[in-house]
């Protein structure tokens, strides 16, 4: 392949190994290796002292299994053994002839977790797991299909393969690729093409196939790579004001290697990873992935990649099958539902999790949760594997058990990368990197580590590395320490043992056997990390489908969470409810004082009055009366309208931070933020026009008389009324999903609702005064609000308003006394917007009120759309 990083070892072709120039590898858990020169075609392999190799290891039977070594057609026969034999993770049938590669993985292993894995290499090669596909020829063609569709020319069966993916047409002896709008797209020489010519040695890629075009012999030599090999060059991160958080860290990961970063808290683990896996990249030194700069093309091999952090990344409510088949649908866009029922199958079988497809998430412990997570990973059958604390909170056997599956994964034809601080089972690895406040302690197979610390117990190398030394206080360094602690620290000082251990291990022969000699073997060049990292382009996919799923998936996640959909339906309803019955029926209409709805123009109310007061003692509350109708429907009005706002608000607050996991996992594959976000708003705004309509009906059915004029539906007020709610509402719940964007957590969201709660009574304008109209504003209530009072028309009422009192009057010439029961109107200053000029505040019983208002609602709901869009693509990928 083309590139400027350095070249990785050449594979070794069958056709050009001599048997007698062939060994067989047999590594035994912890590292430790044995190697047997073959000097014969046919070998047999077993525990009994007859066999041609005799691995003397409990899982192996007397006679196991027999290697035949023709020149291009090496085979493999198990001979009927108790445990069986895996190569490349799949057991193969007894008595039948099993074709195998340079660098296949060869595995005999119980029911117990115990193993011992084989490997055929050539005399002085480094085996490399490489599957040839043979040679295409091209000599009389013209045209060629390349993709997942078995009618293809060219077949390639893998995931991340589109259906119809490329095409290679040749024109005046020339060859020219296209992509056909592929998912994960088409690559010459690493770089994502959409057309272009071929020319001798080019390398095509497409998902994990390389093609390799020989214009000479006009055909394409096809191969798939068995993992990746990762090289970790002088590797450093550096945070804040010059911190170094990972530092000089040099390692290289073979392909289908099963490689543990161990290490206590803040050693660095996760930041390597991510540094490997270029999600967080290091900005010191350089990272290169099959010899090829991995930040520069990281989206090359993006799709190649699988990654299961800490948290699960499965949502909790769904049952197992259904979560992997939305998962599926998300990353296998142009997948057939046949070909998402077998990945998913196939997947579930990988973790041994069939049984359980039909239970809910919720139901699973946390050993098969991360099953399930790790099934997740699977469905794009990835060649390189990251794991972020899988064997976290499991109990001893289940920890054993996927470390063990782990390994097998790992057999199957991937590089397994895995950050634990667990080492119980650490021996499944095939190395292990030990790490020290961001340095390398050390890096090989399990075994040698407990002999390189001089220790019995891998819990024993946390020990040393966490000690202090402080000569001054009576700590000295040990003595294998002591060289690098006097040229270091010539005047002495306290520092943590685990940075002289990095130094120790740079000076030992287990460096230069793991890293340099493996190192060596790479020409240099290529591209620093500081320089590199560009943009990731994502996979192609269709905004509305993606829509659709996510749409589909957030309805059945509420459908299926009881609590949350009797929230969802019942909230509002009760909202209505405990309005109706603390309101009187005529509480929009006016009437509220009276028995007789008749009495409802000013002159009749005044009549009413003077009747009652008349022969009341003057002076006493009993000669006063007052008919405010505006009380109670502006009160009304104002509750309602912020009750219905926060519930939405509720609704939505706790929507994106609880699968923040899932969200950043899925968007460094291929989901669309836009898609993503679009989806939450249709499926609560769905239940937003149920629960808006629900309190309408409630409220008719308390007798509220909502019999008013409306002004933009003057013939249905209710209409009105229903779209001022649900803009409002919607307003909110884009509110709420900001704000789940914005937490750092779900513990965070209950104390930014209450802030925002009290925002919005305070500043909204209508319970407290605000001096600033712009202020109210900025609330989503205060559009409700205006908007709802202005269809109710609580200008109107507030002219109805009058006080009457029963005085007594002096006849100025006479001195005589008389009675009088005297009418005044009583208006009051509306809030928001009231003042001594304007008592009707900013209600107007105008369609241009409320329409404005409507438009104020909408404008809270794109403004907010926008910052959550903002806000959750400033999020880091997983």
């Amino acid at each position: 392949m083309a590139g400027s990083g350095g070249t990785p070892p050449a594979t070794q072709r069958l056709e050009t190994v001599n048997p007698d120039e062939v060994k067989l590898i047999v590594r035994w858990m912890g590292g430790s290796t044995q190697d047997y020169q073959i000097t014969k075609q046919t070998v047999t392999v077993g525990r009994a002292p007859g066999n041609d190799i005799v691995v003397n290891h409990p899982a192996v039977s007397g006679r196991h299994m027999s290697l035949d070594l023709i020149p291009g057609a090496y085979t493999i026969t198990d001979l009927n053994s108790t445990n069986g034999t895996l190569v490349n993770g799949q057991r193969i049938p007894s008595g039948a002839p099993q074709h195998i590669n340079m660098g296949d993985a060869i595995r005999i292993g119980d029911l117990t977790g115990n193993w011992i894995s084989l490997g055929l290499q050539a005399e002085g090669a480094e085996a490399i797991r490489q599957l040839s596909l043979g040679q295409l020829d091209l000599s009389q063609l013209t045209s060629i299909v390349i993709g997942r569709d078995p009618e293809s020319f060219l077949p390639l069966n893998h995931p991340t393969v589109s259906f119809r993916h490329a095409m290679i047409t040749k024109q005046n002896g020339s060859l020219t690729i296209r992509d056909l709008g592929s998912t994960n797209g088409t690559f010459v020489n690493g770089q994502r093409i959409s057309q272009g010519p071929l020319k001798s040695g080019d390398v095509v890629q497409i998902g994990p196939f390389k093609l390799t075009y020989d214009a000479q012999q006009q055909s394409l030599a096809q191969s798939m790579g068995l993992g990746h090999r990762i090289d970790a060059m002088r590797l450093g991160r550096e945070v804040g004001k010059k911190k170094m958080i990972l530092q000089e860290v040099n390692m290289t990961v073979n392909p289908g290697e099963f490689v543990a970063l161990v290490g206590g808290s803040g050693a660095g683990k996760s930041t390597l990873m991510k540094a490997m896996n270029g999600y967080e990249p290091a900005n010191h030194g350089k990272i290169l992935l099959d010899g090829e700069p991995l930040y520069d093309k990281l989206d090359l091999y993006r799709t190649q990649m699988g990654y299961v952090p800490q948290d699960d990344i499965i949502h909790r409510a769904l049952p197992v099958k259904l979560a992997l088949r939305y998962a599926a649908k998300l990353r296998l866009p142009d997948a057939r539902p046949s070909e998402i029922e077998a990945r998913i199958q196939d997947a579930l079988k990988a973790v041994d999790m069939v049984e359980h497809q039909d239970k809910r998430v919720s139901q699973l412990s946390g050993g098969q949760r991360k099953r399930v997570s790790i099934a997740v990973e699977l469905l794009a059958r990835p060649t390189l594997f990251f794991l972020d604390e899988p064997t976290s909170g499991l109990d001893p056997g289940l920890e054993k058990k996927m470390m063990y599956d782990l390994n097998r994964l790992a057999n199957e034809g991937r590089t397994v990368v895995l950050v634990t601080h667990a080492t119980a089972n650490i021996e499944q690895c095939d190395h292990v990197a030990f790490l020290s406040w961001g340095r390398l302690a050390y890096y090989g197979p399990p075994n040698e580590a407990l002999q390189f610390y001089n220790v019995r117990d891998f819990s024993d190398i946390y020990l040393k590395l966490s000690q202090e030394i402080d000569p001054a206080h009576g700590t000295q360094p040990p003595p294998e320490l002591a060289p690098y602690y006097q040229k270091n620290f010539p005047k002495g000082g306290k520092v943590y043992a685990g940075i002289l251990w990095a130094d120790h291990f740079r000076q030992s022969p287990a460096f230069k056997k793991y890293v340099v000699d493996r190192q060596s073997q790479i020409s240099p060049g290529g591209k620093g990390a500081a320089g590199a990292a560009g943009g990731l382009k994502r996979s192609r996919d269709s905004f509305i489908r993606q829509t659709f799923i996510l749409a589909r998936r957030q309805f059945d996640l509420i459908r299926l969470d009881l609590r949350t959909l009797l929230i969802l339906l019942l909230m509002m309803p009760l909202i209505g409810a405990l309005f109706g019955m603390v309101s009187n029926p005529w509480s929009f209409v006016g009437e509220v004082t009276y028995n007789n709805p008749e009495k409802d123009t000013f002159a009749e109310i005044e009549a009413h009055f003077k009747e009652q007061l008349k022969g009341k003692k003057p002076g006493t509350k009993e000669a006063e009366a007052e008919y405010i109708p505006l009380q109670d429907a502006q009160m009304l009005v104002v509750m309602l309208s912020l009750a219905l706002t926060q519930g939405g608000t509720f609704a939505a607050a706790y929507e994106m931070v609880k699968e923040r996991a899932i969200f950043r996992r899925e968007r460094a594959v291929n989901l669309k933020v836009f898609a993503y976000v679009l989806s939450k708003v249709v499926v609560l705004g769905a239940f937003a026009a149920i629960q808006i309509a629900s309190v309408l009906v409630v409220l008719n059915l308390f007798k509220i008389n909502l019999d008013i004029p409306g002004t933009v539906f003057p013939d249905s007020p209710q209409l009105e009324l229903f779209i001022t709610f649900y803009l409002g509402v919607v307003a909110s719940i884009m509110f709420g999903l900001m704000i789940s964007a914005l937490v750092p957590s779900s513990d965070v969201v209950l104390y930014a609702i209450l802030v925002q709660l009290f925002v919005q009574i305070i500043l909204g304008g209508s319970l407290f005064p605000v001096d600033s109209p712009l202020i109210s504003k900025m609330t989503v209530s205060y559009w409700t609000t205006v908007a709802s009072g202005s269809t109710i028309d609580l200008p109107k009422l507030n002219g109805l308003g009058m006080v009457c009192q029963n005085i007594e009057i002096e006849n100025p010439m006479t001195g005589e006394k008389t009675q009088e029961v005297n009418c005044s109107p009583s208006k009051t200053e509306l809030a928001p917007g009231g003042s001594d000029t304007n008592k009707d505040g900013d209600y107007k019983h105008t369609p241009e009120k409320v329409l404005g208002s409507w438009i104020g609602s909408l404008i809270h709901f794109f403004v907010y759309f926008v910052l959550t869009l903002i806000l959750i693509m400033r999020q880091k990928t997983d």
